[in-house]
């Protein structure tokens, strides 16, 4: 009901947009390797953004690509 509120949505705008992703929202995929894929991806977006970029876009995509398929693969 709070998100709902109209002093709140008033005071904070991004409620009712708040309220549709939790209703939304899905559990994370199951794996047992979901821990390392999300670091790898999380590493990767990070070298992809922020400066020194010592890696084009593209080659930071086909690494973690690369890597991803070697956790999947790996029993």
């Amino acid at each position: 009901e709070l998100y709902d509120d109209p002093e709140l949505i008033r005071r904070c705008p991004y409620l009712p947009v708040l309220k549709e992703s939790i209703l939304a929202a899905k559990l994370r995929p199951a794996s047992p390797t979901y821990n390392q894929l999300s670091l790898v991806i999380a590493s990767s977006v990070a070298k992809a953004i922020s400066p020194p970029f010592t890696e084009s876009a593209d080659d930071v995509a086909a690494s973690m690509r690369s890597e991803l398929e070697e956790i999947i693969r790996t029993p």
